[in-house]
């Protein structure tokens, strides 16, 4: 009799230390899986998701072929780079082009390109890329074109400046 009791003092003492190892195990389980969602609680790796809320969807992702204002704020600055930007002031600040100059007759804009910048692909752009960006928009009558103004001339000295031309 007397080992019976000990066997059910043992039992007892299992399933009690089982019962709070579980309860641990499910409490840390519960923290790290809930960490994940607090930003900068721990590190999410190559995990990491963005989600963009968007309230209208454009009805193409080229923005060259579409003049879609829900377009241009989804894909401009998430996929597509422009010269120069703004900022939440609505004042331009440097963009590909690191800086830029303007003639004193306000006719001639000289802009260097950052350097290091690639595309998808992985291929280097240059100052030859965006020009040939800017010609195709002429010739090939996109979307917003006429937002150029009178554009003249875009030339590339070199690969890191571009120069823009207005006639007016």
């Amino acid at each position: 009799m007397h080992k019976s009791r000990n066997e059910r003092f043992r039992w007892v003492v299992f399933l009690v230390v089982a019962a709070v190892l579980s309860a641990l195990v499910w409490v840390c389980w519960s923290v790290i899986t809930r960490s994940h969602s607090i930003p900068g609680l721990l590190d999410s790796g190559p995990d990491t998701k963005v989600s963009v809320g968007i309230t209208d969807m454009p009805q193409s992702l080229d923005i060259r072929a579409t003049a879609s204002a829900s377009a241009e704020r989804l894909l401009l600055d998430n996929v597509y780079e422009t010269l120069l930007t703004v900022d939440q002031n609505n004042q331009l600040k440097p963009g590909v082009a690191t800086d830029w100059k303007t003639s004193d007759d306000g006719l001639t804009y000289t802009l260097p390109i950052a350097s290091g910048l690639t595309f998808s692909n992985g291929h280097t752009l240059d100052a030859g890329d965006v020009v040939w960006s800017l010609q195709q928009a002429i010739t090939q009558k996109y979307a917003g074109v006429d937002d150029l103004g009178d554009l003249k001339s875009a030339t590339n000295p070199n690969d890191s400046t571009v120069v823009i031309t207005l006639a007016q």
